[in-house]
């Protein structure tokens, strides 16, 4: 009886003990978790801290942030949710639908309703946008609006069902964005329209399992449109990207498995069926002058620019990205991934100078998320500098 025991009890030693050696020596290499808030320094201590309580409350958060082997724990807590109960934690962002399907729990909740976004202000803002519209086509410049799909609305058979018992009849503000932009005549490209129409085309998703955002091909009926729109607007011929192979397989790349990473789970999911897409350019005579794009939006630009890029349907772009946020500015010269800096201003005469055609994403759940602070700041240095171009043609038009 004994060696059992003090088995046990060696064992229960080593169980307390080896997370404050893994704070110290990271003898079990673990990788960070993605999407949870960065570790705590250590609380600096006092008479005073200590008497109100505020250092062991400080403390106390530290350790829970910090303690050794953390990131495992959580990880297989997570990997036994969603492996034997097809759940995530409470408090997690991400939910799993039918057939295991990833969704962010925002885009479900305002699709059903249960969250109203604040659209109330739509028509004072879409009057802001068609004054920027008016002072950029004084600089030959056009703009366009782009709207990237939600998940939810495109997938609503895979939402979770213990969403349906919570379903509200509300509107998102997308339909009412659409005719507005209509009578007050905007240029737009709707993608989730697009992309609704072309989930036909092909057997593979064109918003991966494990994924919030269109893939490569998803974003290319957008791309598509776009380079149309913008077409008719300049009165040139730009050449349109076009779908040169396509491969499908289960070898999801980063940003086909993003919400599966978000899970935090020892095993991330990729028994999917994934799209893989090569593209190329339907100009056969050599455009002389491809567009330069400044764009203001969200993460669905990623595969949208990866498109334009890659399908040499643009020059170069300046993304800047949640403009209204404090993320600060993403800056592409060129391709995608070359020269990317950070800013925390534009400067509006160097890019009023070099661009052709001024692009504004918005998601269709994410209408209450209008970049007014990107087109009022815009449509202010555009007043106090009106310097039109007095007859000249774009660089664009032939």
């Amino acid at each position: 009886m004994k060696t059992p025991r003090k088995l046990y009890f060696v064992l229960l030693a080593i169980f307390f003990v080896l997370p404050l050696i893994q704070m110290q020596c990271r003898i079990i290499p673990m990788p960070s978790l993605k999407g949870v808030q960065r570790p705590l320094e250590i609380p600096p201590i006092s008479i005073h801290s200590v008497s109100r309580g505020e250092f062991q409350k400080a403390i106390e958060s530290w350790f829970a942030r910090n303690f050794g082997l953390r990131e495992l724990w959580i990880r297989f807590h997570n990997q036994l949710l969603y492996s034997f109960l097809r759940t995530t934690p409470l408090e997690s962002t991400i939910d799993v639908g039918k057939g295991r399907q990833l969704f962010e729990k925002n885009y479900c909740e305002y699709y059903l309703g249960m969250t109203k976004p604040d659209i109330d202000s739509l028509p004072f803002y879409i009057k802001r946008l068609q004054h920027l519209q008016k002072l950029l086509e004084a600089r030959n410049i056009p703009l366009i609006m782009c709207f990237s799909p939600s998940k939810a609305a495109m997938y609503p058979q895979d939402i979770p069902a213990c969403y349906e018992a919570q379903r509200r009849e509300t509107s998102t503000g997308y339909q009412q964005m659409l005719e507005l932009l209509q009578k007050n005549k905007i240029p737009y490209v709707d993608g989730p329209g697009l992309l609704n129409a072309g989930k036909k085309d092909v057997s593979a998703p064109l918003m991966a399992r494990c994924s919030s955002h269109w893939n490569n091909y998803g974003a290319f009926y957008s791309c598509d449109r776009f380079i149309t729109v913008a077409e008719s607007l300049t009165n040139s011929s730009l050449g349109h990207p076009i779908i040169k192979n396509v491969i499908i397989n289960h070898i999801p790349p980063s940003y086909d498995r993003e919400l599966a990473d978000l899970m935090n789970v020892i095993w991330v999911p990729w028994d999917y069926r994934i799209i893989h897409t090569t593209f190329g350019n339907s100009d056969s005579t050599g455009v002389k002058h491809k567009p330069r794009l400044l764009i203001e939006g969200g993460s669905f630009n990623w595969a949208w620019l990866d498109v334009m890029f890659s399908s040499k349907c643009i020059t170069s772009a300046d993304f800047y990205y949640y403009y209204s946020k404090s993320y600060g500015q993403h800056f592409f010269h060129d391709s995608l991934h070359d020269n990317i800096k950070l800013d925390p201003k534009i400067d509006w005469a160097k890019a009023v100078s070099d661009i052709d055609i001024v692009v504004i994403e918005i998601n269709q759940s994410l209408m209450h998320m209008f970049p007014k602070e990107f087109v009022e700041e815009f449509t202010n240095y555009l007043e106090e500098n009106q310097n039109p171009m007095n007859g000249k043609s774009s660089r664009l038009q032939g």
